[in-house]
């Protein structure tokens, strides 16, 4: 028997387990003139994000992660343009399942092989303790303005941080527009789950 965990849109925590999704307190920003009350169209629109996490008696997990981003502008689209994955390559595997680029007629324009590659994450080299952080960047190809970037990829667990618990920290900025986030949790019955959530629709299926 298994139990689902689910949320939407924003956040969570577990011991045994410790999950924790919370929404980043915004900045306080002074208007200077009345066309400061004007919310601007952000440039970078979160379409998606959705996490589907399993985790198994002993706290390990395999996590899927689907992404989709859309650039309002050129430049937003030269920055969506890569995307880096970071993951611990001593505690977890890291797969990139599907990956292309989305343009406003449907059409689809995967990403090669060869434009996924491997190298340290930023900072690793200088802090020899977290010599194992690596990430893979995906190079979307003809990314423009309009366009969406769509990813998906998978991480398994290979060994836990700490045995026998699983741990998880989604923040979500209220600086960053978000279209769309759904987390479910799928663990067993008997592995101890205890979640509080905070400013988002939150559902238990056991």
């Amino acid at each position: 028997m298994r139990r689902v965990w689910s949320w939407r849109r924003n956040a969570q925590a577990l011991p045994a387990v410790i999950l924790f999704l919370a929404v980043a307190p915004a900045q306080v920003v002074t208007a200077a003139s009345p066309a400061a009350n004007t919310p601007a169209s952000p440039p970078v629109l979160v379409k998606q994000v959705n996490y589907e996490i399993s985790l198994d008696q002993n706290g390990l997990s395999t996590n899927t992660v689907h992404v989709r981003l859309q650039a309002a502008n050129a430049a937003a689209a030269g920055t969506i343009g890569q995307q880096p994955v970071h993951y611990a390559a001593s505690l977890e595997d890291l797969e990139v399942v599907e990956a292309y680029t989305l343009k406003p007629d449907g059409r689809k324009i995967p990403v090669e092989a060869s434009s996924i590659y491997e190298q340290p994450a930023p900072g690793a080299p200088q802090m020899p303790m977290f010599d194992d952080q690596r990430q893979k960047v995906i190079v979307f190809p003809n990314v423009e303005a309009g366009d969406s970037v769509d990813f998906t990829y998978r991480k398994h667990d290979k060994a836990a941080l700490m045995p026998g618990q699983f741990t998880l920290a989604l923040p979500f900025s209220r600086l960053v527009a978000y279209d769309d986030v759904e987390v479910t949790i799928v663990a067993p019955k008997t592995y101890p789950l205890v979640v509080a959530t905070h400013e988002m629709a939150f559902d238990r299926h056991r």
